[in-house]
């Protein structure tokens, strides 16, 4: 089953393109309409954007930590010497900032033993009143292990926000800033692309030359992938897929691992609905499950087993592909994630499978009950799809 929260904010998909697959966001100073393909969330802005003014950039002290309210973690007040420190900033209407959290989280216990705290800032929600802080304590404690970091409210005074965002001149989350044991902020960039950095700067061999020589890489790299993702949509427009194809390589070659591997999602999902070439789809079963963040992340193999088995664009289904990867999101997920849990037992179903997919779909079902953010909508729905597969 697609779970509740949307998986296509999770992804970067080429499913409906309507906009370019990848942007930098803006802050929200206007009435939001987020595009969940984006790698960072945007609202639309109310004119020409400006250029911020930047005060912050990499090799300058980091500012201090001064938020509303810490909620998950012990309170950070300040940089203790000789400790890392990785400050990301997040909103709870951001796919993108939301499909980071696992990441955030495994680097977190990686790291947990090497003097290396993470800190995640909610920051830019909408809108700011009474009940916001409250809507936010309870959107982080849903999220329960996806978030297993210290989690921060900045609040309607934005004053970490200005300390850090603005002053660097970053519209987009999320965004994530990395302290070295001296203080500095020796690195800063989308939270997908820290791996190497954040290794490098715990084993005190990173540069702080090398950060902002990335840092003018990425953004020569903004023209390329706006002509890039022009080029993806003339394609797609055209039909020319092909080209679709060829554009998507290139596209990744400037993206960072975590975040590349996703762009085979968009390739198998595009080939599979807009091009209508289903063998072609099908034959990137192994290619999906090798690639880094996608093979190893049971949200996304769950949403590409789930369209394969519901979507209405899939003209042909094949049962043993989905079989397959919603069996090894299933393992990645320990058994303990309801929604997939639920397309396992579809797959099975479908396969003929008929106890298989009753046993499973009790068990989705029971999960979904004691789970905290449990909807009417949802349990209905399996309890509809146990009582088909009993026949009842």
């Amino acid at each position: 089953m697609k779970p509740t929260r949307t998986l296509a904010a999770v992804l970067l998909t080429l499913a409906g393109l309507t906009a370019p697959l990848l942007a930098q966001g803006t802050t929200p100073t206007a009435p939001a309409t987020i595009d969940n393909t984006d790698v960072k969330a945007k609202p639309t802005p109310a004119a020409e954007p400006v250029a911020p003014k930047t005060t912050l950039a990499v090799g300058d002290k980091a500012p201090a930590l001064v938020v509303e309210k810490f909620l998950k973690g012990e309170p950070v007040t300040a940089f203790t010497p000789g400790k890392v420190y990785v400050v990301e900033f997040w909103a709870t209407w951001c796919g993108p900032c939301i499909a980071a959290f696992p990441h955030l989280s495994k680097l977190q216990a990686e790291y947990k033993d090497k003097g290396v705290t993470f800190i995640g800032v909610n920051v830019w929600e909408r809108p700011y009143n009474e009940g916001t802080l409250d809507k936010v304590a309870a959107f982080v404690e849903n999220q329960g292990d996806r978030m297993a970091y210290t989690v921060a409210f900045d609040g309607k005074e934005a004053k970490t926000n200005k300390a850090w965002m603005e002053a660097a001149g970053q519209n987009g989350i999320p965004h994530a800033f990395i302290v070295n044991q001296d203080g500095i902020i020796a690195w800063m960039g989308h939270p997908m692309g820290m791996d190497e950095p954040l290794s490098k700067i715990v084993a005190n061999s990173w540069k702080i030359e090398d950060a902002k020589a990335d840092e003018a890489k990425e953004k020569a790299n903004e023209a390329k992938i706006a002509l890039i993702n022009k080029r993806i949509n003339d394609a797609i427009k055209a039909k020319n897929w092909d080209d679709a194809m060829t554009a998507i390589d290139e596209l990744k070659a400037l993206m960072p691992a975590q975040m590349a591997g996703r762009m085979e999602f968009s390739r198998f999902n595009l080939l599979l609905t807009r091009a209508n070439q289903p063998e072609r789809a099908y034959a990137m079963k192994e290619t999906l499950l090798a690639t880094k963040g996608v093979g190893d992340n049971a949200q996304i193999l769950n949403d590409i087993a789930w369209r394969v088995l519901d979507d209405e664009k899939v003209i042909t289904r094949n049962f043993d592909f989905a079989l397959e990867l919603a069996t090894k999101a299933n393992e990645l997920s320990g058994g303990k994630d309801g929604m997939i849990l639920d397309t396992l037992a579809r797959a099975h179903f479908e396969k003929g499978n008929k106890a298989q997919a009753i046993e499973l779909q009790e068990k989705a079902l029971a999960l979904a009950k004691a789970s905290a953010d449990a909807d009417p909508e949802t349990i209905a729905k399996l309890e509809a799809n146990l009582k088909r597969y009993k026949g009842n």
